[in-house]
């Protein structure tokens, strides 16, 4: 098992979160009719039942979990500001880049390539 990183912080509402919800099918089809694990979804958000929000995530409420944690890195990064994030960046965006790939599929391999081939990051992301 891989050290962990900043990447696998997660605060105690988080974890209590996950762990609260009801496991559900391995199915996508029968989890998208599971109401036992969406009301326990609907639970974790805390907002106003005046409207249904139909705008697709653009203005959508973050989940309390979620919320914590936004709170719990934008006060660290307030905090620490430059020494917490630039001596871990290359790392730190390399190993996202790779769990977001390897969740879209396995491409953290082309990914990976690109970067060692244009020697940067940065450039690599502009040809994905």
């Amino acid at each position: 098992m891989p050290m962990p990183t900043l990447l696998d912080f997660r605060t105690h509402e988080f974890d209590a979160a996950l762990a609260a919800l009801p496991s559900t099918s391995t199915s996508d089809a029968d989890a998208a009719h599971d109401e036992a694990y969406w009301d326990a979804v609907r639970g974790l958000h805390h907002q106003s039942d005046a409207l249904i929000n139909l705008e697709n995530g653009f203005w959508g409420a973050m989940a309390e979990p979620v919320k914590a944690m936004f709170s719990h890195w934008t006060d660290r990064l307030n905090r620490e500001t430059t020494l917490l994030v630039r001596p871990h960046w290359q790392t730190l965006q390399t190993e996202l880049r790779e769990r977001v790939a390897t969740a879209m599929g396995g491409l953290h391999r082309r990914n990976r390539t690109d970067a060692q081939r244009y020697g940067s990051s940065a450039r690599a992301d502009q040809r994905l």
